[in-house]
């Protein structure tokens, strides 16, 4: 392990890393609380229960990271030692409207967003007063992000205030010149953009996370959050309001008919979810499109099909039958009895439920007591 261990690293908790759960529960099972304690205990890492090839590949990602760009850092020290900044007295005054406006207005990643955020640096004034080496020393800044920054800077000075004013092509040519900013670029060309209005619905009433759409699109995690921060109008798409095909007509019956909610194959994924009140959402992803049914854009003999097995409700553990029962009547009175009580009130809690407000939603009436002597009991006695 090449990477110099430092005492600053003692006080640096793991938890601060942002290591996937199943990472950050092995080095702490382990006993590895501290980054000093990680790079210290390297070399055993293997010998670690449940430290898998994924999480050490996962840690060294991470150290590697760490170690270029202390290197970087030195390196800048270095240049900057030597050779001051370029221009900087040439460079014209920015106007106090433009210094005291916040920083995350720069047109830059979200990574650079955050370490804004991280170092407490709230204001345009403060961004420009750092040296390239202060921008290394802020947590998760690579090269590559202290270049897009500097960037911006450069960008500002040049237009001042026009700065702010610049159109979306120029935005995501300067802001994020990766690889996949370009792909999404891309996308947003072909037809196959970002509906930013509909993915706000997915994720405030359908539990939707905006990493699925990484296999979707092609796209790492980082470059996703990054489109959805800046929402540029030229990487944006519509997925609503589109006619439902013979061949999406049938997979929908599948899935409505297994009881299930994803599909696949060559040509088009399918993911359906319901926001377990009474809505669904049935996306399609093709190479060059995405389209998305809610229960209301559906035709009539699919809503039928939904509402008739809860389909647009219920969990596809509920879907299975796991709460199941039957209505048995005591002195008149209706009542449910669950056939696995022990599932039924799993997926009670799941949803926040008491048993009784629970058998209500699902059978719509209350829960009984088993034990009971039901109405049938008595008359077959």
């Amino acid at each position: 392990m090449l990477l110099e261990n430092k005492e600053e690293y003692k006080n640096l908790h793991i938890i601060e890393l942002n290591f996937s759960t199943r990472t950050y529960n092995c080095l702490m099972r382990a006993g590895l609380s501290t980054l000093y304690l990680l790079i210290e205990n390297y070399d055993n890492l293997p010998e670690i229960r449940n430290m898998g090839a994924k999480s050490i590949a996962e840690i060294e990602e991470f150290l590697y990271d760490l170690g270029v760009n202390e290197l970087n850092a030195a390196i800048f020290e270095k240049r900057e030692a030597g050779n001051p900044v370029p221009d900087e007295e040439s460079r014209p005054e920015l106007p106090e409207v433009v210094l005291k406006r916040p920083a995350t207005d720069l047109f830059v990643p979200i990574r650079v967003c955050n370490a804004f955020k991280r170092e407490g640096i709230e204001t345009i004034r403060q961004v420009v007063a750092m040296s390239a080496s202060d921008m290394m020393k802020m947590r998760n800044m690579g090269a590559l992000s202290v270049s897009q920054l500097q960037e911006q800077i450069e960008l500002l000075y040049e237009k001042g205030e026009d700065y702010f004013q610049l159109s979306d092509e120029d935005v995501s040519l300067n802001a994020d010149s990766s690889e996949s900013a370009d792909k999404a670029y891309d996308y947003g060309r072909l037809g196959k953009g970002f509906d930013f209005s509909v993915i706000d619905i997915l994720t405030e009433r359908f539990s939707f996370k905006a990493s699925w759409m990484t296999e979707w699109f092609g796209l790492s995690r980082q470059s996703i959050y990054n489109v959805l921060e800046k929402r540029l109008s030229v990487r944006s798409g519509i997925w609503t309001g589109k006619k439902l095909t013979d061949s999406e007509h049938v997979i929908l019956e599948g899935l409505i008919e297994s009881r299930i909610f994803d599909y696949n194959d060559e040509r088009v994924t399918c993911s359906c979810m319901n926001d377990r009140q009474g809505d669904l959402a049935c996306i399609f992803i093709y190479e060059n499109e995405i389209k998305c049914f809610f229960l209301k854009d559906l035709p009539d003999d699919l809503q039928q099909k939904i509402l008739e097995i809860g389909y647009h409700k219920l969990s596809e553990r509920e879907l299975a039958g796991e709460s199941d029962g039957d209505i048995v009547y005591y002195i008149r009175k209706p009542f449910f009895i669950p056939r696995y009580p022990d599932k039924f009130r799993s997926n009670a809690q799941l949803r926040g439920m008491g048993v009784n407000d629970y058998s209500l939603f699902i059978s719509g009436y209350p829960m009984g007591d088993a034990r009971a002597v039901s109405d049938n009991q008595i008359i077959a006695f």
